[in-house]
């Protein structure tokens, strides 16, 4: 909401120079009109970070400047909250009201309303919002404006005024809602959004604006890292620490993640105004391909989701034939996989302005999505419409505390609707936006069953099967899901009031069908199935069995679900904690080893006074125990999760065994519990059952907590071998035998022989700092005694710790550089010290880009460092070439340059660079000009010169939106930097 066009920005940078002016004629302090002359800067670019501390120092030595007033409220706006550098939107409040006393600025009519605005201050805000139109209209440049921009203008600030009377309305019935942060496994300092979770509670995604871990990202023109993707797995009911996803999703350019698969198995990822899928194959990610053009069109297509089923999606697009902005559309798979059939949802979900964000529930009766349209309270807001009778009913805003006067926006929830999570800016934040988890105790359950668990072939390994789910009555295709082929895990959602036909097919297996009855139910229910194929086989003569065939058991079972859900109900009806369902664990302890039994005590703590042996189970573990026959050995436990789960082991497989003996089959494993287990639930409602093999269960707790970076999946890792230098081979034979030089002192300034200079953020050499390191190689190859120390620096830009970790990279990305050419690593030695010691000032771009440096320094045998002009006096350089004349100039006319000043306007269009190149032994070569916008290389035009007194122009187009700081570097054939003309554009 802070973003917006100032109509009177000519004027606002014109009172910006008049009121300093003013101010600094009066005390002549030069040093506080460089310090404003840097905040003004900063301000126009809209670096507010850099700009409030300035302007705080500024205000503290002026109060009364109206326009420090002004640009303090609008940096506070501007800015995300953040309570431990006491940032907030309130904080704005007082500066923009003195301000608007004193200064006669259009603009401070609107942003003090804004500040009221999101400051829930509705009426005032809906007042200052009048005030802003009715000067508008007596504005003089307003006059000057097209009518169909006054017309916007006026249209979008009537818009503000609507939703301050919509929050009016829905602050007066809040939601009970609990947030909570995410904390720092998953939030960084930097913007981290666009949540989206497993239908099983276990798996999420987001985009993040962090620096990458190898320290090599790409900074873009806001000052933040580009985006990546991010992966989190819940351990014990906790997340564990966020890791990019894949360096097949992750590459050199913005990827963001906008939608999730229910199964955790497909990701969307959003590229260049299009959408493209990716899917988990085993444990790697394919690299992402894009939708077909039913889906990507010349328009921008931005967010999607997929139906649990798999069969329809829902995405967001501006093409031609909507309601307004961005719609939400509708499209179906189709029979050769592809996506058609694409729909509009139609003005009932879309508005004139802008649908964004959809995320349709597992239960796919449920569509959320952001929206400024319908009674939005204040930028985007959360809203849901519900699916009734074919058709999307109006939809319903989410309301205070999950909506604000902000842009709330990327909203995903649970299966069983308790919980959501989005992405939001707070004040409790680490920084920029946040992800947080929404807890919603006051809304009732979804109706949906989720049916999940593995399924293993005879070996117990991992198999690749399909699920192929129809309606029972009808035929129709519900969906196809696939399990994992390394984990076997597979996930079904499937909405109650239903029966339906369940075929699985596995390479090499019978297909098997189970008919499953979902009754109605007001519950969420989280079953998990295990899964096994088994052979079947004929009893010979001579009492030995032959394989003739093999057959699906279905553990736990999908046919009996329905007397599972009615147990459960009645047990869940009959506790006060709506949450809490008792379960028995059928368990033979005995036969268990020492340690597996230990595992099983530290995985359950006891709690006195219910049952007879009672423990609380952690969310996420489950410790399943083998069967028994009997119930002499049956051990009571509660169930401590957010949702309910519940298993069926009425049988373990529908094969009728008489019929088995009759043709002499019988089943390879015979696996089934008594009814009389489930009938004791029928006298004792507060207790069902569940059972797993107890194997498998503590090795799922043995399993490591190591991460892999591709898939997030638990590695085992049971033997590390540690490496240790005696360990390592060299494969290239080192220059000379050298003992290890004792460097101590890495701070020598007259032993810098090299500077090797690095782009923001980066570690990577560049192709003249790889030419200077050669010629060091070669010194070093020439001269055995010689040592090398290699220290890594960076500006004041980004964190201290981060600003460690890439002052190192740099370090080892020299040395490794020359340990490739075959000098012994025994002669380097290298160190990073952060923003620690810079060279120049870091108070300016020139200053902190010699800032992110290198220095490379030489040492003697005994570690005392070598003056370095003694040492490289010889080194190569381009001294015959210089540049007599340099200019920027406005054209090329008479090829002379016309108005040679450090300032021009963005109206020009084009600007020139003019060099005249002098050689004193050379009549032709190549000079380049590299074109730099705020500090990036954008351009680079090669030039050639034939005759001692060349004169050489390049040409760059200059559009409206680039102003601020330019420079122009004139490079030789070598890459060295002969002249460099530095200009700005306003």
């Amino acid at each position: 909401m802070i973003t917006r066009a100032l109509y009177s920005l000519l004027l606002l940078l014109l009172l910006l120079s008049v009121f300093s002016d003013e101010v600094f004629s009066q005390n002549g302090n030069k040093d506080e009109k460089k310090l404003n002359r840097e905040a003004e800067e900063y301000f126009e670019d809209g670096d507010y970070n850099r700009a409030l501390p300035l302007y705080l120092e500024l205000y503290a030595a002026h109060p009364e400047n109206p326009m420090y007033n002004f640009c303090l409220g609008v940096s506070y706006l501007a800015l995300a909250p953040n309570r431990t550098k006491k940032i907030s939107k309130e904080r704005a409040i007082p500066y923009l009201e003195f301000s608007k006393q004193t200064l006669q600025l259009i603009d401070t009519e609107y942003y003090l309303g804004l500040a009221y605005h999101l400051n829930y201050q509705w009426d005032k805000a809906v007042i200052q919002y009048q005030d802003y139109l009715d000067a508008l209209a007596m504005y003089e440049p307003y006059y000057l404006t097209p009518l169909l921009q006054k017309k916007e203008e006026f249209r979008r600030i009537e818009r503000q005024i609507e939703m301050c009377h919509s929050g009016k309305l829905l602050m007066q019935d809040t939601t009970n809602i609990i947030f909570e942060n995410l904390g720092s496994k998953v939030n960084s300092s930097y913007p981290d959004y666009a949540p989206a979770i497993s239908a099983d509670n276990e798996v999420l995604i987001f985009t993040s604006r962090r620096p990458p871990l190898n320290g090599k990202g790409k900074m873009d023109e806001d000052y933040l890292y580009y985006e990546d993707i991010f992966i989190t797995y819940k351990k014990n009911g906790q997340w564990v620490d966020a890791i990019p996803i894949s360096q097949n999703i992750n590459t050199k350019k913005h990827n963001a993640s906008i939608g999730f698969s229910a199964d955790a198995q497909t990701l969307f990822v959003y590229e260049d105004g299009d959408i493209y899928m990716s899917e988990l194959d085993g444990e790697m990610w394919t690299v992402p391909r894009k939708l077909g053009k039913a889906i990507n069109t010349p328009a921008w297509e931005t967010h999607i989701t997929m139906t649990s089923a798999q069969n329809t999606i829902y995405f967001v697009s501006d093409r031609k034939g909507g309601y307004g902005g961005r719609d939400i559309y509708k499209a179906y798979r189709m029979k050769d996989g592809s996506w058609g059939r694409v729909e509009n949802l139609g003005p009932t979900v879309n508005t004139p302005y802008d649908e964004d964000a959809p995320f349709i529930h597992p239960d796919e009766r449920h569509l959320f999505f952001s929206s400024n349209g319908h009674n939005s309270m204040g930028g985007f807001d959360v809203f849901y419409t519900k699916l009734q009778e074919g058709k999307w009913s109006d939809p319903v805003n989410m309301g205070y505390p999950i909506n604000t006067p902000g842009d709330d926006i990327y909203f995903t929830v649970s299966s069983n609707g308790k919980t959501g999570y989005l992405s939001t800016i707070r004040e409790e934040g680490l920084g920029g936006k946040d992800i947080f988890i929404a807890r919603m105790p006051d809304t009732g359950q979804v109706a949906v069953t989720v049916i999940r668990g593995w399924i293993k072939g005879m070996d117990n390994k991992a198999l690749t099967a399909e699920f192929i789910v129809t309606d029972k009555n009808t035929n129709e295709l519900i969906g196809r899901y696939r399990s994992n082929s390394v984990s076997g895990k597979y996930l079904l959602t499937l909405p109650p009031g239903r029966d339906y036909n369940v075929v699985i097919i596995a390479d090499e297996y019978v297909r098997h069908s189970e008919s499953i009855s979902i009754p109605e139910q007001d519950r969420f229910y989280d079953l998990f199935q295990e899964i096994q194929l088994t052979h079947v086989t004929r009893q010979e003569s001579d009492e030995t069995d032959s394989v003739i065939g093999q057959q699906v058991v279905v553990r736990n079972a999908f046919f009996d679900i329905d007397s599972v859900v009615a147990v459960a109900d009645r047990a869940l009806k009959a506790v006060d904690e709506k949450e809490l369902a008792y379960s028995y664990f059928l368990g033979d302890l005995e036969k268990s080893s020492p340690e597996e039994r230990k595992v099983l005590s530290d995985e359950v703590e006891p709690i006195i006074g219910v049952g007879t042996k009672v423990a609380e189970y952690k969310p996420t573990i489950h410790v399943h125990i083998t069967e028994t026959a009997t119930n002499d050995d049956l051990e009571r436990y509660i169930l401590g999760y957010d949702t309910v789960y519940a298993t069926s082991i009425a049988t373990s497989t529908k094969i009728d065994a008489d019929k088995l003996a009759q043709a002499d089959l019988k089943l390879e494993e015979a696996y089934y519990v008594s009814r009389e287990m489930l009938e004791s639930a029928e006298y004792n409602p507060e207790e069902y059952f569940t059972s797993k093999g107890l194997k498998e269960g503590v090795e799922e707790l043995f399993k490591d907590d190591t991460t892999s970076e591709e898939s997030g999946e638990g590695l085992v890792m049971n033997e590390v071998e540690t490496i240790t230098d005696e360990t390592i081979t060299e494969s290239k034979q080192p220059d000379v035998a050298v003992a290890e030089v004792n460097i101590t002192d890495l701070n020598n300034e007259n032993s810098t022989l090299l500077l090797v200079y690095f782009d923001l953020g980066s570690s990577k050499l560049t192709s003249t700092s790889r030419a200077d390191l050669d010629k060091l190689i070669a010194l070093l190859k020439q001269n055995a005694a010689i040592a090398v120390g290699i220290s890594g620096h960076t500006c004041n830009i980004g964190e201290a710790a981060y600003n460690i970790m890439l002052s190192k990279q740099r370090a080892q990305a020299v040395k490794s550089y020359i340990v490739e050419k075959d000098i012994a690593g025994n002669r380097l030695k290298e160190e990073g010290y952060g923003a620690a010691r810079p060279m120049a000032s870091n108070d300016t771009r020139e200053g902190r880009k010699l800032n992110r440096r290198t220095e490379v320094q030489l040492f003697d045998a005994a570690g005392k460092p070598i003056d370095a002009e003694i040492s490289f006096a010889e080194r190569e350089t381009d001294n015959n070439l210089a540049i007599s004349e340099a200019s920027v100039c406005k054209g090329v006319k008479d090829r002379v340059p016309i108005e040679p000043g450090v300032s021009f306007s963005s109206s020009v269009k084009r600007l020139y660079y003019f060099t005249r190149v002098t050689s004193s032994d050379t009549l032709q070569g190549k000079i380049t000009h590299a074109w730099y916008y705020k500090d990036r290389k954008i351009d680079e035009i090669s030039l050639s010169y034939t005759g001692p007194h060349w004169r050489t122009y390049s040409a760059k187009r200059i559009e409206d939106t680039w102003t601020g700081e330019w420079r122009v570097e004139a490079v030789t054939e070598k890459g060295q930097v002969i002249k460099s003309t530095s200009f700005t554009v306003e």
